[in-house]
């Protein structure tokens, strides 16, 4: 059985995996770039910052604009 995708990615969540939300980021948006790793790098700094230790129950009321220059 095939592992539920938003499971997979909420591991890698509680475990500060930034290597592999980066690989799963890049697989969704078609293609490495920097804005990709800034997106990723900043979800994480704001996960550890706000203290957030699971996103159970944090569905749709944790949302992050990254805007790269």
């Amino acid at each position: 059985m095939q592992p539920n995708p938003r499971e997979e990615i909420e591991k890698m969540i509680r475990e500060r995996d930034s290597k592999g939300l980066l690989d799963k980021a890049v697989e969704f948006h078609g293609h490495y770039c920097h804005k990709v790793a800034y997106g990723v790098k900043a979800s994480v700094l704001a996960i550890n910052e706000l203290g957030i230790e699971s996103m159970e129950g944090e569905r749709g009321r944790v949302v992050g604009i990254v805007d790269s220059p």
